[in-house]
């Protein structure tokens, strides 16, 4: 009992139900102003089969028919009542369909990203159902296959797209090819910036950048007299790079987009471009 305060009667607020869909959860909060405590029901038509409206104004449930439903619901209280006629729609969901039909090819040593598109209701739900991704690389629920790949080859799966009303099925093909840079003139102009590459970084000494050498995370050329590095950018997981005392003039790091840290000082530089490194220090 409220001594000495008016008594408000309810006034339902809610104009419209969000559409439910067969076979999915369904939940509603009905509102309404007025004195608490405001108790809910169906006075007139019915909810669709499968749902059901609490007293204190919530539906929930999972709706086993389709259709337009009309019913009027009433919100009381101490003081008096409100009524009022919804509607509710129920469908039923659509099916994924895959529609991506190619997946690029990948390179080792190279970040990768492709994402899956499927039509049908949301939430759609992806996984591998059988075969694998190449090492390295992972297929998140939403449909987004992200990583760096590690293994090359070619390789086979399948992929499920899901959601409550049902699920499809595709296989694909993702190629993983193991990254050659020829180390010339072309791709280190700078003698000595391709000398130390030669020197230090071509290992099995052919000539080429293959897949786990181009993964250096950290380069030092200190004090090498060097005047270019081009070719810094096949380096792409590089994190940190020291190029103290040489004769740099400008440094374009935009394809290094892991970049953490770099050391320039004493050279003649005029320019640095760090348009994605994000994470610099």
């Amino acid at each position: 009992v409220n001594v000495g305060n008016k008594l408000e009667t309810p006034k339902i607020t809610t104009e419209s139900l969000d559409k439910g869909f067969v076979g999915k959860e369904y939940k509603a909060e009905l509102q309404a102003s007025g004195t608490p405590l405001i108790f809910w029901r169906v006075v007139n038509g019915r909810l669709p089969g499968g749902l059901e409206l609490s007293s204190y104004g919530i539906i929930t449930g999972i709706p086993e028919e389709y259709g337009d439903f009309k019913f009027t619901l009433e919100a009381s209280n101490i003081a008096d009542s409100d009524s009022r006629e919804l509607s509710l729609s129920v469908e039923y969901g659509e099916i994924p369909m895959i529609k991506t039909d190619n997946l690029d090819k990948g390179v080792i040593g190279k970040e990768y990203k492709a994402e899956l598109q499927a039509s049908g209701t949301p939430l759609i739900f992806w996984r591998v159902v059988n075969g694998r991704l190449p090492g390295g690389l992972e297929l998140a629920s939403d449909g987004i296959i992200t990583g760096v790949p590690d293994e090359e080859g070619d390789f086979t799966f399948t992929v499920e797209a899901s959601n409550f009303a049902g699920s499809d099925r595709r296989d694909f093909y993702l190629t993983v090819d193991e990254m050659h840079i020829v180390i010339d003139q072309n791709n280190f102009p700078d003698e000595k910036f391709r000398k130390f590459i030669l020197e230090n970084i071509d290992y099995d000494k052919n000539g080429l950048l293959n897949g786990w050498e181009n993964s250096f995370s950290a380069i030092d050329i200190s004090g090498l007299d060097i005047s270019s590095v081009k070719g810094i950018e096949f380096f792409f997981n590089l994190e940190y790079f020291t190029c103290t005392n040489n004769k740099l003039t400008e440094l374009d790091f935009t394809s290094n987009d892991k970049l953490l840290g770099i050391a320039c000082m004493n050279n003649q530089l005029t320019s640095i471009k760090l348009d994605n490194c994000i994470n610099l220090k």
